[in-house]
This record gives structure tokens, sequence and C-alpha cells, in this order.
């Protein structure tokens, strides 16, 4: 795992993957299969908006959340040995429209906020794409 501490900013394809970490927030340590992840996710964002916006910030030990602007926490995911899913805050009318979609079956409770899924492997975060991009704009 890598560790990166300070205020930075992001610069998608810059080989080090710069990211954005409030000083007094908790270090945001990406494994390699979540720098992965962020990588997928940046890209399917990429044409659709300032990635100078999106920040990733630790604000619990079970998972990490990317920022878009200043308080759209859009995406949350945890990829371990263990563990894989991601959740996303989906505008309403995507949620009124996908309340059957098997896609979130990990998500139970359906008048939460942010939806759940789960991933047995990183080619799984494909099938989300357009989910990822409604919930980041």
């Amino acid at each position: 795992m890598s560790e990166i501490k300070g205020v930075f900013s992001i610069s998608y394809g810059d080989p080090e993957h710069i990211v954005v970490i409030d000083d007094h927030k908790q270090p945001v340590c990406l494994n390699d299969e979540e720098q992965e992840f962020i990588d997928m996710v940046f890209s399917f964002l990429a044409s659709r908006v300032d990635l100078s916006d999106l920040r990733l910030d630790k604000r619990s030990d079970n998972y990490t959340s990317l920022i878009y602007g200043e308080y759209n926490d859009f995406l949350r995911f945890r990829l371990s040995a263990r563990t894989k899913w991601l959740s996303l805050r989906l505008p309403s009318d995507i949620k009124a429209s996908n309340m059957d979609n098997s896609l979130f079956d990990a998500q139970k409770n359906k008048k939460q906020l942010h939806w759940k899924a789960k991933l047995n492997s990183l080619k799984d975060v494909a099938a989300f794409k357009d989910f990822i991009i409604a919930s980041c704009i």
C-alpha cells in the first residue's frame, strides 16, 4: 500500500496518481486493486467533469469516498481480499427506475442515499459506468 499525505491536486494520467487529501483527516491509503478501480472511475469521468474537482477522502475505516466538488460524496468503495463493493449516491430518477436491478441486490433498504453493490472482480466495474457518471454529475 502506498500512503500520500498533504494537500495535492489530482492529475489523471500522471503515473504517480496524485490525490487531494485534507491534512486534518486520515491519509488515504489505496491498495493496488483500489488504485486500479480509481483509474477506471477517472477514465469514465474524464470527458464529463473536471478531474481536478475530484478528491479522495477517508471518512471511515470501512471505506474510501470519492468526492466531486465541495460536498458530493457520490462514490464509496472498498476492495480487499475479503470484500469488494462500491456504493453510489444515485439520483432519484435513476433509483426509481432501478429498484429491481440485480446490480444493486446487495442494497436491501432502497430508501437510503447510497446504494451498495457487491463486486466479484474489477471486471464488474464496467457495468456501473453510467451509474457512476450519473451519480457524479
